[in-house]
């Protein structure tokens, strides 16, 4: 009984701050590339709907192009479209959220701090694309509805490429494979530094250009170098830590997770000399972190010590991000939206 009143409390709180939240996105100003969405909004009617074609003309993926036709066919302003938008975004967390059996509101809270402004300030097509996917990932891990998952995760890719990195892991079998606690420490330990060294072998070998599009990068300031010991890469090594040393042997999911978020921080350390690689290329694998924290939470702390944790976390992120991550987004955000 008390479980199911949490649960409904949680449920409650999710879906009130997460209004919120969304409403904050939805009257944002002049974040990085909301500009270029808002163009591409107000012409979407001109613009061919073929995957290559509109790709070409915009450098977006064709999911936005489809779901921004029917808002503006109908002439509804922009801030409309972003509403609806980050609604998306919000609602897969919470379905991902549920189907991992995860407190929806510490998810809520472990993501905005971190992931918020990023996502819905300005990347919003990876936001939407790593929410969705993780969403696929938690009913193939919770279900055996396999058409579903590969549905969602299609839907991801056609709203950002960075989802494709995750086709190894649509299947079950493999997961719980890799995920079972028999000689867990050891594929924790050999895919963290089998990823960095794959990484180093892809930039050290200039395999970089393999697309247009990262080679375009590689030649901007999105190749600078993060230091090793930038306090983002020190507070995600510092959680992963966290993550082994009380992880929850007996569960999958969490197992599952933990590799993701492993990867994850690989990258992190594998691409250090190039910074969109190290940042978002990471991020879809990190993303993980809003469900372990959560996890941890649910089932390592008594509700009043879980919400104190929650709240320092949420404190220490937040001025992480702010300060080191995105220091330019509150003065973006206030600037008038042409």
């Amino acid at each position: 009984m008390r479980n199911t009143f949490i649960v409904k409390v949680s449920s409650f709180l999710y879906i009130l701050f997460s209004l919120f939240f969304i409403l904050i996105a939805t009257f944002r100003g002049m974040t990085r590339d909301t500009d270029v969405y808002k163009e591409v909004y107000n012409n979407i009617l001109y613009y061919p709907l073929g995957v290559s074609e509109f790709y070409s003309i915009t450098g977006m993926e064709l999911g936005y192009g489809v779901l921004a036709y029917p808002f503006k066919y109908l002439d509804l302003p922009f801030i409309i479209f972003l509403f609806f938008f980050s609604f998306l975004t919000f609602f897969f967390i919470g379905k991902a959220a549920n189907n991992f059996k995860i407190n929806s509101f510490f998810v809520l809270i472990c993501y905005f701090p971190v992931f918020f402004a990023n996502h819905q300030l300005m990347q919003i097509r990876q936001g939407l694309a790593v929410a969705t996917v993780y969403f696929a990932l938690s009913i193939l891990m919770s279900s055996e509805k396999k058409v579903k998952a590969y549905l969602f995760f299609t839907f991801s890719v056609f709203f950002h490429n960075v989802a494709f990195v995750f086709l190894f892991f649509l299947s079950k079998k493999i997961n719980t494979f890799i995920a079972n606690k028999k000689y867990f420490i050891m594929k924790i330990i050999f895919i963290f530094i089998f990823t960095i060294i794959f990484c180093r072998f892809i930039t050290l070998f200039d395999f970089l250009t393999i697309t247009d599009r990262i080679a375009n990068y590689s030649g901007s300031e999105y190749a600078e170098e993060r230091s090793i010991f930038h306090p983002v890469n020190i507070r995600a090594f510092l959680l992963l830590v966290l993550f082994v040393l009380f992880r929850l042997k007996d569960s999958i999911i969490y197992n599952f997770l933990l590799l993701l978020n492993t990867i994850g921080v690989a990258i992190r350390f594998g691409f250090y000399d190039f910074l969109i690689l190290s940042g978002r290329l990471s991020t879809i694998f990190t993303f993980s972190e809003i469900f372990l924290i959560s996890f941890l939470l649910c089932n390592r702390m008594r509700l009043p010590y879980a919400y104190l944790f929650l709240f320092l976390y949420f404190i220490f992120s937040l001025y992480l991000n702010l300060v080191y991550q995105v220091p330019f987004i509150i003065d973006d955000y206030f600037k008038p939206l042409r």
